[in-house]
């Protein structure tokens, strides 16, 4: 691999340090399901709504860490889930205890080219108002997920933070090599461990996604401000 130039290694150290403070997303809540018992219950809820999530957040990397344990997952403050299904209601809030994040779709119009370019954003939201970094795709329209919650493998939780990092680069101004990709994604895989702790496989070791059948699909600076923009989120 190439070796890293001054550009890069600023690059790199802004999409270390900027992203952590969305590391908790949302607000808190008194009825906040927390650690395993927060898995599942949204593994319930959603195959009784006849539906699939996977988990996001904080606690998904917490899942991964060396001393991983329920009371380290307990120490956040909820439990992220980005449902897969559009039909999906979103009536539930947090009456079931999950902070549920909702799939939507914006249409936007890219007007700095010389023909309009018109493309079709997925995005997440939930119920507070607060957006995802990052988009969900499906391997393929084929892809069928059984209904329940889907745990991220490490390399998922590697790609979902650094799709995070990735939203704050301004890449109409800067060019993230693969490099930098490379070397954040190298960073991250380090702090975490190869193998899911007993107390969470033993409930969903069959449910673990890499990226098949769900994959993150980064969404770059100018589209998550235009999708802000619409919605009127100011920050």
């Amino acid at each position: 691999m190439k070796k890293l130039s001054i550009q890069d290694k600023a690059i790199l150290e802004d999409m270390r340090t900027e992203p952590l403070r969305f590391k908790e997303w949302g607000m808190e809540s008194e009825v906040a399901e927390k650690g395993l018992s927060g898995l599942i219950s949204a593994d319930s809820t959603l195959k009784r709504m006849n539906t699939s999530g996977v988990l996001i957040g904080r606690v998904s990397e917490k899942i991964w860490q060396e001393k991983s344990s329920d009371e380290l997952l307990r120490t956040s403050k909820d439990v992220d889930v980005a449902v897969l299904d559009k039909n999906f209601s979103s009536e539930l809030d947090y009456s079931e205890g999950i902070d549920w994040y909702f799939p939507n779709n914006i249409r936007v119009v890219h007007t700095m080219y010389e023909r309009p370019k018109v493309t079709d954003i997925n995005y997440w939201q939930n119920q507070d108002g607060v957006m995802l970094r990052f988009g969900l795709k499906k391997s393929s329209e084929q892809a069928e997920l059984s209904p329940g919650l889907y745990i991220p493998s490490r390399e998922w939780v590697t790609s979902m933070r650094y799709a995070e990092a990735y939203s704050i680069v301004d890449t109409d101004r800067v060019v993230v090599h693969d490099r930098v990709e490379e070397e954040y994604k190298k960073t991250k895989r380090q702090e975490m461990k190869e193998e899911l702790p007993g107390f969470v496989s033993e409930r969903f070791g069959d449910r673990i996604t890499c990226n098949e059948p769900i994959r993150v699909d980064p969404i770059e600076l100018n589209t998550l401000n235009a999708i802000k923009y619409f919605l009127g989120i100011k920050k």
